[in-house]
């Protein structure tokens, strides 16, 4: 289920206290195991390995857009 895969990467759906959010500084979420598992979860929804979830992505695409996903210049924005 995708709540779950969301909560593993730290940011589960509706968890959070604080009404400001989840933080944007590094610190709290940049390290080598959370970088991982965001590529892993990236790269697996666009093979649609996510139970419940289904994404429509022509195959010869689905590792360049996971790629692109789970790589540093889409999570800074």
């Amino acid at each position: 289920m995708l709540t779950r895969h969301l909560a593993r990467l730290g940011q589960p759906l509706c968890k959070k206290v604080e009404p400001t959010g989840y933080y944007n500084s590094a610190e709290e979420w940049t390290n080598s195991a959370a970088l991982l598992g965001r590529m892993n979860f990236a790269m697996a929804l666009t093979s649609n390995r996510v139970p419940g979830v289904r994404v429509v992505i022509a195959p010869s695409e689905a590792r360049a857009k996971g790629l692109a996903l789970g790589g540093l210049e889409f999570q800074r924005h």
